[in-house]
């Protein structure tokens, strides 16, 4: 007899989620972990150890560490495809670095203004021995807000971040590099 109407499938590909990220933090740090992106999945993300402040649902979400020094934590992920078709990552450990405190003699050659700030927060650093850093600005609910990795040269480096986005209210200014805190400050910004 005569054919039917086409019929259309949709064939997925069955999830294969691999986690990646930072396997060493310090305590009351950032880390970010993801998996390869899929269209037609949804992530589910299990973290012990520390929160998870940031892309919840998604394939990369950022983890505030609280555990203890020298522990061992982990996070975990299910893939979830469209029709329930669904696998669990392998774990993936993260160590909780011993780590050493906040670099004061770096903190000396950091002038980080105004404070409060309204439109504009400048960034001046000197004389610094170390070859990149890691700038973050964290809202008080722990989520970061603005974050940028640059390389700094050793006589003077600038930097500055544009507020007029950001609403008014307490936030905490971190300078990292490799791991180790070189910074941190409170800022507040004036709306």
């Amino acid at each position: 007899g005569p054919s039917g109407p086409s019929l259309e499938v949709m064939v997925y590909t069955e999830p294969n989620p691999v986690i990646a990220g930072d396997e060493t933090v310090c305590q009351n740090d950032y880390g970010i972990y993801s998996v390869d992106y899929s269209e037609y999945s949804d992530y589910t993300w299990t973290v012990d150890g520390g929160n998870i402040v940031d892309g919840e649902g998604t394939n990369e979400i950022t983890v505030y560490w609280t555990a203890d020094q020298g522990s061992t934590t982990y996070v975990d992920v299910t893939e979830v495809k469209a029709e329930g078709c669904e696998t669990v990552a392998e774990t993936f450990e993260v160590t909780i670095d011993d780590c050493v405190g906040i670099d004061e003699n770096f903190a000396d050659n950091v002038v980080v203004y105004p404070n409060p700030a309204k439109n504009f927060l400048n960034i001046n650093i000197q004389n610094s021995n170390y070859k990149t850093a890691e700038l973050q600005l964290t809202n008080i609910l722990g989520k970061i807000v603005y974050r940028k990795i640059f390389t700094l040269n050793s006589d003077k480096h600038s930097e500055n971040i544009n507020l007029e986005e950001y609403s008014g209210g307490l936030y905490f200014f971190t300078l990292t590099s490799g791991g180790k805190i070189l910074m941190t400050e409170k800022i507040i910004i004036d709306k």
